[in-house]
């Protein structure tokens, strides 16, 4: 009877063991002097883990199939985020400022395979039903082309594209986080259309300061995307990306606020746009702050 017993939780023990994969990864991570060492430890761990993944032969195999590059992204920040279990760091070393992580953890192929899929199957549908709603002509696109070096160019910029950013603003509030990025990025690339000509240096300053604003725009609607789908490790990375365009950003308004010799119309277009800014790189200051307590914490 006791022999019994031993057999079946043996066999038990053995299912269980083979229903389980070992993966493994290593990276090297240099870091620079805006970073703790705290923080690029945590960002050469985060990339050990996505080489892991990415070199795992399920997600192999599933590449060869899907060619979209943010599906693959999708995919393997849901795997981080919640199917990898007893993730060890194996081997660590430091030199200099270069970081070399090692990590193992295990994966339930079976579990990786029905994620891998589902995230497919529904990106799939996701794009038919994009597909079918997609508008004929854009709202944008029908209006009137602006004269890029004309003095009203900026003054009808902001008076057109205001809406847009409010709408922006009403979506990410409901946490439509793709359509919001999809119109942020939609605006973006409009907005560099109409890049000012000529020698007008305020025109220039104005027109950079807008377009760092709205590529800034589009990490963080990433990275809270990111955040309310639960896949962490896509969300940091989009807040250090916004971060770092957040460096742009804040030279570009800092040259502008002190940008003289304006008449009053440049005036109220320079205090808006540095004031809209500033919002913008404060909560970035704001998230980072909250990022690092979580981290040092």
């Amino acid at each position: 009877m006791i022999l019994r017993k031993v057999a079946l939780f043996v066999m038990l023990f053995l299912s269980i063991s083979f229903a389980q994969d070992t993966i493994r990864g290593t990276y090297s991570y240099t870091y620079g002097d805006s970073e703790s060492l705290v923080e690029a430890r945590q960002t050469c761990k985060d990339l050990a883990i996505r080489e892991a993944i990415e070199s795992y032969y399920i997600f192999v195999q599933s590449s060869t199939e899907v060619e979209n590059f943010q599906l693959k992204e999708d995919i393997v920040n849901t795997i981080a985020a919640g199917y990898l279990k007893n993730i060890n760091i194996v081997d660590q070393k430091e030199e200099g400022r270069t970081i070399t992580i090692t990590i193992e953890a295990t994966v339930d192929p079976d579990k990786i395979k029905e994620v891998v899929d589902t995230i497919i199957n529904k990106k799939s549908a996701e794009e038919k039903e994009t597909e079918a709603e997609k508008d004929t002509t854009d709202e944008l696109e029908s209006e009137e082309p602006i004269e890029a070096g004309s003095g009203e160019f900026f003054l009808n910029l902001i008076n057109r594209y205001e809406k847009r950013f409010q709408d922006i603003g009403n979506l990410v509030r409901e946490k439509r986080y793709q359509e919001a990025e999809n119109m942020a990025v939609d605006l973006k690339l409009t907005i560099e259309r109409y890049r000012p000509s000529g020698d007008n240096y305020f025109h220039d300053l104005l027109y950079r300061a807008i377009k760092n604003h709205m590529l800034v725009v589009v990490y963080v609607i990433k990275a809270e995307k990111y955040e309310n789908r639960g896949q962490i490790f896509r969300a940091r990375a989009n807040w250090r990306q916004a971060s770092k365009k957040a460096k742009y950003l804040r030279t570009s308004v800092n040259m502008l606020k002190d940008f003289e010799n304006l008449n009053a119309k440049q005036s109220e277009i320079r205090d808006y746009w540095v004031r809209r800014c500033e919002r913008i790189l404060d909560r970035i200051k704001r998230r980072n702050r909250i990022l690092r307590k979580g981290i040092n914490g």
